[in-house]
């Protein structure tokens, strides 16, 4: 997805698209094994559908997290990506108090504080951000909102 992303804007870069995409989601880190075929030396299906199942346990996920500019270019992170008009505000912050390992409730804090500083630099950011926290258990959706004068 991220690659087609950065396609589809670097074709376009004679009249660009004004966005930052950010793209994130979770890639497989294969810890050994392969899918067997049914090719294999175990023909009957049961054995085949039970050695995938096996190997598929051992496949573990892993963040994935990209962040492109107007014209494709790409950055990909471990950690975070800050993205829109006071992006460097946000990592100044971000990179102050991310840690990795953190509970849910402190990343959503570190998050909140590191819009709330960059809002407060930069007039162009507008009045609020709302923070997305991707868990296994699915997606929750915090509204930060920020001062209006």
């Amino acid at each position: 997805m991220a690659t087609i992303t950065s396609h589809v804007l670097y074709s376009k870069r004679s009249s660009p698209s004004f966005c930052e995409p950010l793209i994130v989601g979770l890639e497989a880190n294969d810890l050994g094994g392969s899918i067997p075929s049914p090719n294999d030396s175990d023909t009957t299906k049961s054995k085949v559908m039970q050695r995938m199942i096996n190997e598929r346990r051992k496949i573990k996920y892993k963040p994935f997290i990209c962040l492109s500019d107007m014209i494709g270019a790409q950055t990909t992170s471990r950690d975070f990506a800050c993205a829109g008009a006071a992006s460097k505000s946000m990592y100044g912050t971000a990179e102050a108090m991310w840690q990795p390992g953190m509970s849910k409730d402190q990343l959503v804090q570190v998050c909140g504080r590191a819009f709330l500083s960059a809002m407060e630099r930069d007039c162009l950011s507008g009045y609020g951000a709302i923070i997305y926290l991707i868990t296994p258990d699915g997606i929750e959706e915090y509204d930060l909102m920020c001062r209006n004068d």
